[in-house]
């Protein structure tokens, strides 16, 4: 990726318009790899660039092109001052037979003041437009099962995960890998693209969950202190997951109040949260559903953690789920500070017989009177249908519908294989809250990949949901026991399928196949993806995902189109 630095200066509502000039930051400008430009070059192959400042709704207040490449400092007239202005870079190629221009490179910078007779100054990262771009600066470590939290000014908090990965050394009972965890903290800002530590957790943990808080504090909940990945197990029809918690220490029994300006992380002790699926439930409320105790046994509990208040507080439902999960997936259906929150816990239990999914999934209302739940028709009605899975992924695609894909099968279902390994699933359904209904999609609908650890992720204003990475084939001769996909591919809500994502001919992907990593969204519609395993070792590289049109938009980038 580059890094753009523009200058604006505003000269009022009336005034002449803001002057820019474009200064590249030292990285690599390519997203493949490629030189560094001499100062104040722009970004490679492309013609022209043009510039636009649009206002708070997305819509251009002023756009110019500029074909003058050797300048350093560009002018937009007629822009008027005032706050939450977008600026947007968009670097094109034109096609002197067609006049058709296909635009390289992408940029957009939110948030952005300009006052009257004053000097702003704006960063933006360059990308390659409907493309992953590998960051020339790599995290401070590796990481995998880590949490990635945006705070609220843009930046994201890189908290624990994996640091370290060895082979077995006789701990387990079959061959494994081992996972320890780091109490590592570090901090991404998307401004230059650079990663800066920061300071440490009270106690290394990894697969924890994570949630922003309304005061700028960062929860940090659970997890577990060294892991493990196996492929091959004890019971040859019920190998359960292949991911397990070897020594849980203090980090499944604490959650941690990480304040991202001090660097300081404070302690609590809570009831123990190992696998456990997590939906935020209203504003600093966090629901952990399931999960296993310390010696390893599935919970049929719901915990509830409060910090509304400033301090933390926990409350137990004991026996609030139909059933005892372990590694399933929760979905929340309302608004996020919405004060009742419906939930979809998906998987976490065993298929009870190879042809009975037994109860798979169930709905959950919490609101500030407490808990209920039921079990959805589609469940009891599966008639030897459904998803009885673990470590699925699932994400709201449209209001009051969930799609479902991946993960592993933990217990013999509809297969003959013998023995039955948990091996990542290319299955998916799409549940309808309005009617109570899944609709298991069939082979030519699926996934095009198998995918156990990858992300799921709904690209906004569009009715597209990108996936990406994942384990996506069991490889016991790799360290991590697994082999990784770089595949990408789009599921299209109005078509109901998966389908690649292309650009100039060939299929977008990965710079790096990697699974058990992290995804967050970016103020600037961009998407990080940090760390996870390639199989071979933990990896300490990001890129970002730039989901812009190609094509050369009359007000600048929307954030609602792809190429």
């Amino acid at each position: 990726m580059s890094g753009l630095l523009l200058v604006a200066t505003g000269c009022g509502p009336a005034g002449p318009g803001i002057a820019v000039q474009l200064q590249v930051i030292g990285q690599e400008l390519s997203s493949r790899g490629g030189p560094l430009p001499s100062a104040g070059q722009p970004p490679p192959g492309m013609d022209a660039f043009r510039l636009c400042v649009q206002d708070a709704a997305g819509r251009g207040l002023v756009c110019e092109d500029f074909h003058d490449l050797t300048m350093t400092t560009v002018r937009l007239e007629g822009v008027p001052a005032g706050a939450n202005l977008t600026v947007t870079f968009q670097g094109y190629t034109s096609d002197e037979q067609t006049q058709q221009a296909d635009v390289l490179w992408c940029g957009r910078a939110t948030g952005i003041e300009v006052k009257k007779n004053a000097t702003t100054t704006v960063r933006m990262l360059l990308g390659r437009c409907g493309d992953f771009n590998q960051l020339s600066q790599p995290m401070s470590t590796g990481r995998a099962f880590h949490s990635a939290t945006t705070l609220p000014d843009g930046k994201v908090l890189l908290v624990g995960g994996y640091q370290t990965l060895s082979v077995d050394n006789g701990r387990c009972s079959h061959p494994c890998t081992i996972l320890q965890a780091t109490d590592s903290i570090e901090l991404f800002d998307p401004a230059d693209g650079s990663f800066q530590p920061v300071g440490h957790l009270a106690h290394p943990r990894g697969l924890h969950q994570a949630l922003a808080l309304s005061d700028g504090r960062v929860l940090v909940v659970g997890g577990c202190q060294v892991a493990t990945l196996q492929s091959s197990f004890d019971d040859l029809d019920r190998p359960g997951s292949p991911l397990r918690c070897l020594e849980p220490g203090p980090a499944a029994v604490t959650a941690e109040l990480v304040e991202p300006v001090s660097a300081t992380a404070t302690a609590v002790d809570i009831p123990p949260v190992l696998l456990s699926a997590a939906a935020r439930v209203g504003k600093d409320r966090l629901a952990l559903f399931g999960g296993v105790d310390l010696q390893g046994q599935p919970l049929n509990r719901v915990l509830l953690l409060d910090v509304s208040s400033g301090a933390l507080t926990s409350e137990q439902f004991t026996g609030a789920l139909t059933t005892a999960r372990a590694g399933a997936t929760a979905v929340a259906t309302a608004p996020a500070d919405a004060s009742a929150q419906e939930v979809l816990l998906v998987g976490g239990s065993e298929a009870p017989s190879p042809s009975d999914p037994g109860p798979f999934a169930e709905w959950l209302v919490v609101g500030g009177g407490g808990l209920t739940g039921r079990e959805p028709r589609f469940v009891s009605a599966a008639a030897g249908v459904g998803l009885p899975v673990m470590h699925a992924m699932a994400t709201l695609t449209a209001p009051g519908r969930i799609l479902i894909a991946g993960g592993i099968l933990p217990a013999r279902y509809l297969s003959q294989e013998t023995p039955f390994l948990p091996r990542p699933l290319r299955l998916a359904a799409v549940v309808a809250a309005a009617g109570d209904s899944l609709e298991m999609l069939d082979n030519d609908h699926r996934l095009g990949k198998a995918r156990l650890f990858g992300s799921l992720v709904p690209l906004p204003g569009q009715e597209h949901t990108l996936v990406a990475g994942g384990f996506e084939n069991l490889r016991p001769d790799r360290p991590a026991r697994f082999e990784p996909a770089a595949a990408v591919e789009v599921w299209e809500e109005q078509a109901g399928d998966f389908a690649l994502l292309w650009l100039r001919g060939e299929p977008v992907q990965l710079n790096q196949a990697r699974a058990g990593h992290t995804t967050t969204a970016l103020p600037d519609g961009t998407f990080l993806f940090c760390g996870g395993l390639n199989g071979e070792t933990l990896l300490d590289s990001a890129e970002i995902f730039n989901p812009f049109s190609t094509s050369l938009g009359e007000g600048g980038l929307s954030p609602t189109t792809m190429p």
